[in-house]
Order: C-alpha cells, then sequence, then structure tokens
C-alpha cells in the first residue's frame, strides 16, 4: 500500500510543510518548557549527563500505508481533496441560488451560460466523490489506532527523537476543522509530553529507565500524555495554544479510548494534577505499570472514587 500512501500524501498541500516547520521552530521551546512545568520536572543535568530531545518532521507515508487498503483505492486516493471537492459543492450551491434570487437580464444571461442541467450534473458528480472518501474511511481508520500516527517519540537511553508527520496533518486539520498551526501545536506538545514523562527529571533527580518506559501499558502513556499536554496548553494565554488546544479536544472525541483515558482519570477517579505527579513518579520506579496498576495509584495519591 505505499504507492496509495503516497499517492493521496501528495494531494496534501505541500505548503502545509512549511507552515508545520515555522510553527515548530517558532513555538518549540515554549511548548516545551510549558509542558515540564505542567510535570514540575527539569531536563537538567543527571549523573553528568544532560538529557536531549530533537525534532524532525517528515510526511508520513510509512504510517499511512499500514492504513491504507486497495478495496476503494479512488475514495483513498480522493481524500487528500476533500476540503477542495467540499468548496466546489458551496460555490456550486451558491450559483443555484444566485440564479433565483437574480431577475431580468442578469438572471437570465447566468442561465444561458450555466444551465440548470450543467449545475446537477457537476453537483451529483462531486456529491459521487464526496461520499466515495466518506466511504472508503481514511480519517475513521487513523482516528482507531492506539498508536500516535500524527507524530511519534522514539525514546532512548538518555534522549529521545519526536517526529512529526506534515502529511498527515495536513490531510486531518480541515476534517476537525482546525488550522495546520493549532493542530501542529497540539501535536508537539503531545510528543513533548511522552518526551517529559520519560526523560524528565523530578525533585528526586530520577527519570523513567527506558526499559521501564517501554513496559508501561500505552493506557498510561497515553494518559499521561494528553493530560499534561492538555495541562500546558490551557495554562497559556497565548491565542494559538488556545486554539491547539481546541485541536487536542476535537481529535479526542474521535480517537480510541487510550486517549480519552485521561478524561475517565478527571471525570471517575477524581484524579487532580498533584495526584497524577505523585502516581507517575511511583510508576516510574515499578518494572511494568499496568493500566490497573496507575489506576490504583491514582487513588492513593488523588484521594480518588
Amino acid at each position: 500500500m505505499q504507492n496509495l500512501a503516497h499517492t493521496i500524501l501528495e494531494g496534501v498541500d505541500q505548503d502545509v510543510e512549511r507552515r508545520v516547520n515555522s510553527c515548530v521552530e517558532r513555538f518549540r521551546e515554549r511548548v516545551r518548557d510549558g509542558v515540564k512545568d505542567a510535570y514540575m520536572f527539569t531536563l537538567g543535568a543527571r549523573k553528568n549527563v544532560r538529557h536531549t530531545i530533537s525534532i524532525s518532521i517528515e510526511r508520513g507515508d510509512a504510517v499511512l500505508a499500514g492504513v491504507v487498503r486497495s478495496d476503494d483505492s479512488l475514495g483513498m486516493a480522493l481524500s487528500a481533496y476533500r476540503d477542495s471537492i467540499a468548496g466546489g459543492l458551496s460555490c456550486i450551491r451558491r450559483l443555484q441560488s444566485a440564479k433565483s434570487s437574480l431577475q431580468g437580464v442578469p438572471g437570465d444571461e447566468l442561465d444561458a451560460i450555466y444551465p440548470d442541467e450543467e449545475s446537477d450534473t457537476l453537483e451529483q458528480f462531486l456529491v459521487m466523490l464526496d461520499g466515495r472518501i466518506e466511504r472508503a474511511g481514511i480519517v475513521q481508520r487513523l482516528m482507531s489506532l492506539t498508536t500516535d500516527f500524527l507524530g511519534a517519540y522514539s525514546p532512548a537511553q538518555r534522549s529521545g527523537q519526536i517526529v512529526l508527520n506534515w502529511g498527515l496533518i495536513g490531510l486531518l486539520a480541515p476534517r476537525i476543522d482546525v488550522s495546520v498551526e493549532a493542530l501542529t501545536l497540539k501535536v508537539l506538545a503531545h510528543e513533548y509530553a511522552h518526551a517529559l514523562s520519560h526523560l524528565g527529571v523530578d525533585a528526586n533527580g530520577e527519570h523513567w529507565e527506558l526499559e521501564a518506559f517501554w513496559q508501561a501499558d500505552v493506557y498510561v502513556h497515553e494518559g499521561l500524555a494528553n493530560y499534561f499536554s492538555a495541562a500546558a496548553l490551557a495554562a497559556s494565554d497565548d491565542w494559538w495554544f488556545r486554539e491547539a488546544l481546541i485541536a487536542l479536544e476535537r481529535m479526542v472525541e474521535r480517537q480510541s479510548e487510550p486517549y480519552r483515558e485521561f478524561n475517565r482519570w478527571k471525570n471517575d477517579l477524581g484524579a487532580r494534577p498533584e495526584g497524577v505527579r505523585a502516581a507517575l513518579r511511583t510508576a516510574r520506579t515499578m518494572a511494568r505499570v499496568s493500566n490497573r496498576d496507575f489506576d490504583q495509584l491514582l487513588r492513593d495519591y488523588s484521594g480518588g472514587r
């Protein structure tokens, strides 16, 4: 499915890559520091070794290749053009409305150069294309994943790498009605939250050792990433950060259960920030932390239900 993924992402506006790069360059330090403050961790030197987090920006072909399928390759290939198709439909319908409201010579002239049958045919064609995109369900398939797809965090012994997939950000942003910049900031905050849960140094001078970090339950990882990225974005009065928080909320509504876990912590377990931080500090000392283990830690430290 690599060729189909390539075809889909070729349809994404190539200017999205520039916009994602520009956004990361402008905000990366503020996002990192905001997430770090939400955790109350540092990235200072520990045992004479400084933890480092690098960032790279890719298109995301390999990620998309894992979810596309060949039973409706046309619908999938058109997915990147859905915004344009919707715009075409809106234009046609406005022209149809104009024809009914214009009187006299202007109305007759518009009708002559744009007869009803051509308008109806073009509208039906675009509606058909839109239906094919909807049935192909590429966005729904991405949203059902239990792993990050707009970006990723790859941990190493005392470092980590964040990757942002600009092609997938450009594909998804119009589908959840947010800007490329807002979605980029949301993804950057989420991946920094993964990085800080791993490499952030707590008050005891400790971080999450690599093997134990790998072994932790996905619900714990994604719960922490959304909990602390949301907290960092909400703490800022910057307009772009607030837009990124809206993007996070719209993503969470559509994503799989691990990404909604942080809301369960707050709503069902009564988790508070100081309790989540304390639970994380203890979880990082465990060889393997399950979702059930973390729930109990939250109850212990937050006075949860």
